[in-house]
Parts: structure tokens; C-alpha cells; sequence
């Protein structure tokens, strides 16, 4: 196609300077025949040189058409490769669109499962917890249940951190739960026991930490906070 439009575009060139080779060199050529001859010969030639004049005149008119018809027709076939260029860029990008929501979609529901494997310690956390508060005696199944508890939270804010997962579902669907055990049900107590310099040290759950801090604040924003609902 875009061949074909420079070939066009050389032709019309080529057209428009034929055109005024004509218009222009052959009057002056034949008037210049003219004043080469004795003056007593003019006369019978001036009839002649008016009509190579005219002929002229009309090819050049006639050469000056075509040229203006090819340049409406390649502005055409440029207007005509622009709308296509610009419905394969929209459907390109409509695909790449649509790419990346398989693929959100696709990384979502693994984390999901993921998460899901701790959903029952979560539960377990806030069954126990009251008792635990209560009794202040440790208990191997829910220091077992926080501890699975911190490490998913942990990986899941490396992954929200890292962009590998969307910021949007993220703070959706996990915020709330984590600052309601962090604040609520003792995460935040065992996560500085196990970041203490005797124990695992600070570069434990370090993630967790910083994840927590990153999306504290997205927890009033829950619909059951605001009364509106999140943004779709």
C-alpha cells in the first residue's frame, strides 16, 4: 500500500512538471523559431504558432487535471490508511486490555488459594484469642495458627509491594482481615515477640510490618466504614 501511494505520488510530480514544461517551454520555444526567421516570414507562421500555443495551452490544462486528480486520490488513500492504522491501534490496544485482565484475574485467584490455606487459623486466632488473653497461657496450635497467619500476610505484602498483584484487590479483599487481627486479635503482639533480637530479629515478617503500615489507613475506607461502595 504504501508502495503503491509513492508511485502515485512520483506520478503526480511527474505530471505537474510535465505541465509546465509545456505551458512554458513550448510557446518560447516556437516564438523563438519565429525570430530566427526573416521578418516577411512571420506572417505566414502566426497562424501556426497560435495553434501550438492553444495545443499547449490544453495539454498543459490537461496534464495539470491528472496531476490534480492523482493528488486527491493519494490524499484519499492517505486519509484511508490512517483510519486503518488507527482501528488496528484501538483493537490492539483493546486486546492488550483485555490480556491484562485475564491476567489480573488469573494472578487474583491464586493468591486467593493461597490465602485461603490460612483462612481456618484465621478463624482459629479469633476463637482462642479471648481465652488466651484471658488465661496467659501459651497454646502450641494458635502460636502455630498466628505463625502461618504472619507469613501469608508477609508474602502477600511482598507481592502488593512489588506490583505483582493489584494495589486495588489487594487492599479489597485482604486489608481488612489484616488489620483486624494486627489490631484486634494479637497478630501485631506475636509479630514483635518474633522480631525481638533473641529471636528471629527484625528482618523477620519485615514485610508484614510495612505492609500493615503501607494499608492501615484503607481499612476505614471499607464499605461497612464509609457506607458507599468501592469503586468499580
Amino acid at each position: 500500500m504504501r508502495g503503491d501511494n509513492e508511485g502515485m505520488k512520483t506520478a503526480s510530480l511527474f505530471l505537474m512538471l510535465l505541465s509546465l514544461t509545456l505551458a512554458l517551454l513550448v510557446p518560447v520555444t516556437v516564438h523563438a523559431s519565429f525570430l530566427a526567421q526573416p521578418a516577411p516570414a512571420w506572417e505566414p507562421v502566426q497562424g501556426l504558432a497560435a495553434l501550438f500555443s492553444a495545443v499547449a495551452a490544453i495539454a498543459a490544462a490537461w496534464v495539470g487535471w491528472l496531476a490534480y486528480q492523482l493528488s486527491k486520490e493519494m490524499k484519499s488513500i492517505a486519509r484511508e490508511q490512517q483510519a486503518s492504522a488507527r482501528a488496528q491501534a484501538e483493537e490492539a490496544s483493546r486486546q492488550t486490555e483485555n490480556q491484562r485482565r485475564a491476567l489480573d484475574t488469573e494472578t487474583f485467584f491464586q493468591v486467593f488459594e493461597f490465602m485461603e490455606r490460612v483462612r481456618p487459623d484465621r478463624a482459629l486466632i479469633r476463637n482462642l484469642y479471648g481465652e488466651w488473653k484471658a488465661s496467659g497461657q501459651g497454646d502450641e496450635e494458635l502460636h502455630v495458627a498466628y505463625d502461618k497467619v504472619a507469613r501469608a500476610f508477609d508474602t502477600l505484602g511482598l507481592l502488593q509491594r512489588k506490583g505483582l498483584v493489584r494495589a486495588d484487590l489487594v487492599r479489597e479483599f485482604y486489608v481488612a482481615p489484616l488489620v483486624i487481627l494486627w489490631e484486634k486479635y494479637g497478630l501485631r503482639e506475636f509479630v514483635a515477640l518474633e522480631r525481638e533480637a533473641d529471636r528471629r530479629g527484625a528482618t523477620h515478617l519485615y514485610e508484614l510490618v510495612e505492609f500493615y503500615n503501607r494499608v492501615k489507613q484503607d481499612a476505614s475506607k471499607h464499605p461497612t466504614q464509609t457506607g458507599a461502595a468501592w469503586p468499580s
